[in-house]
């Protein structure tokens, strides 16, 4: 429980615990059975959520939304953090959608494609929902990003970027946003600078006014406004995308591990299941050639597809990169999931009530 975000300080919850579900159904398949996994939180208050079967998700925390913004007090502060379930598989929309694209053929992609306008609209929805409350582009900042590139697998395309979700390319790591606000000094520009996800932790508490106290600082993210806003350089120079000992199962425990340092990118080890380029429909299978054991060096700012390798032309810089990963990673921690680990037997749902409670660890 101490990891649930009520503990981690947030107000409130609504939402899942595990990494997928059903969009209508709101559960989970696992250990041979299937649970709830949609939970309302409030402080130390957790209870799971039953009265949502058969309503798609993107409109449940719409409806959410409005409920927080109706009994809000006005007068103090808001962070609303919103990360839709869309458009993670599993692919399912409503039916309204699908017949936006009467055209597209390939099935995966054409419910792919409705859901994000599903999403789109519900996105729509919630800024007006902002605006009646009283919420406008004056007096906050709205940021829309994804977290990763899309899986080519289920629909998404990333061309013409290398790669899938899951893998270390370009493809499966690079995603668009987008801040909305007066308060930018600058505004309808495109902001090329390197950034981390973390770094919205950083740039997020320094809109708040908020100081960080010394003794949590450093934080692993760096501030990156004056970049969004003014267009200045970035502070970041450097990017980890992964150290990860055993890679996919796909890698046959092969490491991987990739960093960026300036427009150079090394990739050590295997980059993941997906190393293709992958045109619209996306082909679904792992590309032609299985890499399980390399060194490649890319100029992603000159050659952001990864096209081409220049490990052999430059060896000074991939033993510059290699000496920077070998320090980071004897910063690592062990990670907690190895190989063939499985599920704790004490998160079955059928010993929680029929849900995948968070109660079990």
């Amino acid at each position: 429980m101490g990891y649930t975000p009520t503990a981690r300080g947030f107000d409130s919850f609504y939402g899942y615990f595990n990494g997928r579900e059903h969009y209508f159904t709101h559960r989970d398949e696992g250990m041979g059975t299937d649970g709830l996994d949609f939970w309302n939180a409030t402080g130390s208050s957790l209870k799971p959520v039953v009265d949502q079967n058969g309503t798609y998700s993107t409109f449940t925390f719409v409806n959410r939304v409005s409920q927080i913004l109706a009994r809000r007090d006005a007068t103090k502060p808001l962070f609303l953090y919103l990360p839709f379930q869309s458009v993670h598989e599993p692919l399912e929309v409503p039916p309204k959608y699908l017949d936006l694209y009467p055209t597209v053929k390939d099935a995966a992609r054409r419910t792919y494609l409705a859901m994000v306008s599903a999403l789109d609209e519900a996105i729509g929805n919630v800024t007006l929902l902002l605006t009646k409350a009283g919420i406008t582009p004056d007096n906050s900042v709205l940021i829309f990003t994804s977290d990763n590139g899309g899986p080519t697998y289920h629909g998404a395309n990333n061309w013409p970027l290398r790669g899938a979700k899951t893998t270390v390319w370009e493809g499966g790591t690079r995603a668009a946003a987008f801040v909305a606000s007066n308060l930018l000094a600058r505004k309808g520009a495109s902001s090329w600078g390197l950034m981390h996800a973390m770094d919205w932790f950083a740039t997020i508490l320094r809109v708040a006014g908020v100081k960080v106290p010394s003794a949590r600082s450093p934080l692993d993210g760096v501030d990156q406004w004056d970049t969004i806003s003014g267009g200045v350089a970035s502070p970041r120079s450097e990017l980890l995308y992964d150290i990860d000992p055993y890679g996919e199962t796909y890698c046959k425990n092969s490491s991987s591990a990739a960093l960026r340092i300036g427009p150079w990118k090394l990739i050590v080890g295997c980059p993941g299941a997906f190393n293709d380029w992958y045109p619209e429909p996306a082909a679904g299978v792992p590309g032609p050639a299985a890499i399980t054991d390399s060194t490649m060096l890319f100029d992603v700012v000159a050659d952001p597809s990864e096209r081409v390798d220049l490990a052999s032309q430059r060896p000074d810089l991939v033993a510059k990169l290699m000496a920077r990963l070998t320090q980071l990673q004897k910063l690592c921690v062990p990670p907690l999931h190895t190989p063939g680990m499985q599920p704790s037997p004490a998160a079955n749902p059928r010993l929680w009530n029929d849900t995948w409670s968070p109660g079990y660890c």
